[in-house]
């Protein structure tokens, strides 16, 4: 047995073999763990929600608050943010003047909430024609109210009632250039740079920028969308070899003296099976392990000092399956916001610009990077297709573009 252990070809192999099986034991308890905890978390919603019901019914909780607040409340499908709180405005509900204040806090022009019934796509399409069909169409509570309720509208003097309707228009997260088209497109110009410049203007004198000083490549590419059996998702790899190029010389390079963190660095594709493509790629060259990619939705509320966005489409005669299934970048403004913004010091667009420039949006964001001498790629020039069209936050409320 001594002669055993002393075996010097025999005991690292047994020693490794011991290693990569406590790690793997290692691994399964982490995630059994991970699965009773989130069993548990759970388990814990439901139990307070079943024990608040019963709370609500007998009245126990109606004024008991002075104030109740749903944050994000953009995110959340009107029945949803109305139930979790009908049961503490007892006295506003029945007429009485009202003892609780209810604040809704969030963003009604990024992505609301995710509407998965069928019959609700097929009846409400986002539009106002009943209350019922309102509640059905995938609008929260918070664009409801500000879109089509005149207490919070702008009033004579283009101004909200400041009693009722406040606005955060400090953006502290993205270079100006970033910010302005966005700002203007959505925002009616009310939001205001105020972003640390060490940060925010860090990568303005970088060596693959078309116009220096403006921290945004719009790089065209006529690539081909393509789908595998694996997956009914598009996927574009001629885009993927763009985006594998540009991490590596963000990689590679030092802003003010430092080096950015892959850590820093979002990938933003709107298919599922691009984001895994560009994951497959990142792990066989064994670069960007800490490097997020992800949907549009999965980046919504983050934001990253680098944002690459890899737009896929290149082939017209599919584009109308984006419009009806309601996925994709084309004719989805709101999803179109919520990527634009995620940037503090870079922002690179990776798409045909022939397909792009047919959007409202993209369209915008193609002229606004060829007049400011930010794109490259292909040879592309502005023509009549670039119009003042106008967009909307879900492809029925006109939002008009520039006022």
């Amino acid at each position: 047995m001594k002669n055993l252990w002393s075996d010097e070809v025999l005991v690292p192999f047994i020693k490794t073999h011991i290693e990569k099986e406590n790690q793997n034991i290692a691994q399964k308890k982490a995630k059994i763990i991970l699965y009773f905890s989130d069993c548990f978390v759970k388990f814990s919603v439901h139990n307070c929600l079943l024990i608040l019901s019963r709370l609500i019914k007998k009245k126990i909780l109606q004024d008991h608050f002075s104030h109740i607040f749903i944050d994000e409340c953009g995110q959340a499908l009107e029945p949803e943010a109305l139930i979790s709180v009908c049961g503490f405005l007892g006295s506003f509900l029945s007429g009485s003047p009202p003892k609780s204040l209810l604040v809704l806090s969030g963003d009604p022009l990024q992505l609301g909430p995710v509407l998965h019934s069928p019959f609700a796509k097929k009846y409400g399409l986002g539009r106002f024609e009943s209350l019922v069909v309102t509640l059905l169409a995938g609008k929260s509570l918070l664009e409801r109210l500000m879109m089509s309720v005149e207490l919070y509208q702008r009033g004579e003097g283009k101004n909200y009632n400041p009693d009722v309707l406040t606005k955060l228009v400090k953006n502290y997260r993205s270079h100006p250039a970033i910010l302005d088209l966005p700002n203007r497109l959505f925002y009616q110009g009310e939001l205001i740079p105020a972003g640390e410049s060490y940060i925010t203007h860090s990568v303005c004198n970088w060596k693959y920028l078309p116009k220096k000083g403006v921290p945004i490549i719009f790089h065209g590419l006529e690539g081909k969308e393509e789908i595998d059996h694996q997956s009914p998702s598009y996927f574009n790899t001629t885009e993927i070899d763009q985006v594998i190029f540009y991490l590596k010389e963000i990689l590679d390079s030092k802003f003010r003296g430092t080096k950015i963190l892959e850590s820093e660095i979002g990938i933003i594709s709107p298919y599922r099976r691009q984001v895994e493509k560009i994951k497959a790629l990142l792990s066989k060259n064994r670069i960007g392990k800490y490097v997020s990619v992800a949907s549009v939705e999965e980046f919504q509320g983050q934001e990253r000092r680098v944002i690459i966005i890899s737009t896929v489409r290149s082939d017209q005669q599919r584009i109308s399956l984006d419009r009806n299934s309601r996925l994709g970048f084309l004719k989805e403004p709101k999803r179109f916001n919520v990527a634009v913004t995620r940037a503090k010091s870079l922002l690179i667009i990776i798409g045909n610009p022939y397909i792009l420039r047919g959007d409202p949006c993209w369209g915008k964001l193609l002229q606004y990077c060829v007049e400011r001498g930010c794109y490259t790629g292909v040879p592309f020039t502005l023509n009549n297709s670039l119009n003042d069209e106008e967009v909307d936050g879900d492809g029925d409320d006109d939002l008009p573009i520039f006022t």
